[in-house]
């Protein structure tokens, strides 16, 4: 994606938090927990090196 990993925790806690409108993503955010996120961010940056 390209995003900083920060960027990407961010967005993905306005999805969980319905400050961004998608329903699929609000769903998929609904059910992690912040460390999940975490975890999701951790890897999507490994995948850029």
């Amino acid at each position: 994606m390209g995003w900083e990993t920060e960027d990407f925790v961010i967005a993905m806690h306005a999805y969980k938090e319905k400050h961004r409108e998608n329903p699929v993503m609000q769903m998929i955010t609904g059910r992690l927990a912040n460390d999940e996120i975490a975890a999701l961010a951790a890897y999507f940056k490994s995948l850029g090196n």
